[in-house]
């Protein structure tokens, strides 16, 4: 099962976690930041992220990577084993059509930090008590 999802699952004493450091390789790959900086501490600026009509539009003459398909890599890694992603992920996902330059940017920012965090990934503890919230 973790071969066709791409999903390492690591079982220590009392968690089990879940992480994808080989789909996280192939965003750096993907958008050519093999040798960023790791330095990201969080994976959305804290500025607000704004629509910036009058920013330059992004165009990807200059990289080799396409927005939408980095998106939806992004996407996928917030939904399975990334969840501390999600939020700067569904930002850049309302931009997803006529991104700027700003856009491609935050991205970045994102992938930067995946850089630096790729081995860690989501940890379920179970504690062995069964309750139902009603």
């Amino acid at each position: 099962m973790s071969a066709f999802l791409d999903i390492q699952i690591n079982r220590t004493e009392g968690s089990i976690e879940l992480s994808q450091p080989g789909l996280i390789d192939k965003v750096i790959r993907y958008t050519g930041m093999q040798d960023c900086n790791t330095g990201e501490n969080t994976p959305a600026s804290v500025t607000p992220f704004r629509t910036d009509s009058g920013g330059e539009p992004w165009v990807n003459a200059n990289e080799n990577w396409e927005y939408a398909a980095a998106l939806g890599m992004l996407m996928y890694l917030a939904n399975h084993t990334c969840p501390d992603i999600a939020f700067a992920v569904s930002q850049c996902a309302r931009f997803s059509f006529g991104p700027k330059q700003t856009h491609a940017k935050a991205i970045k920012q994102i992938v930067r930090y995946l850089q630096a965090t790729r081995t860690r990934g989501i940890v379920f503890s179970p504690t062995g008590e069964i309750i139902v919230d009603a």
